[in-house]
């Protein structure tokens, strides 16, 4: 999570970032930070804080 932070959070965002897709990495091992759930959707903390992040900064995940 931390990692996934500082490559969000350390990237420039500019102008552009609404055109901005960015792909996120993550090992979905850790419930309830994050894993699959029954339909193979990875959920959790993580995921919902990167979605907030990207709304929040105007970039999509």
């Amino acid at each position: 999570m931390a990692l996934m932070l500082a490559v969000v959070l350390g990237s420039p965002v500019s102008t552009q970032a609404a055109e901005k897709t960015y792909v996120i990495g993550t090992d979905v091992t850790y419930a309830p930070f994050e894993f699959a759930d029954k339909n193979n959707q990875y959920v959790g903390i993580d995921i919902d804080l990167m979605q907030a992040i990207a709304k929040a900064e105007g970039f999509k995940v």
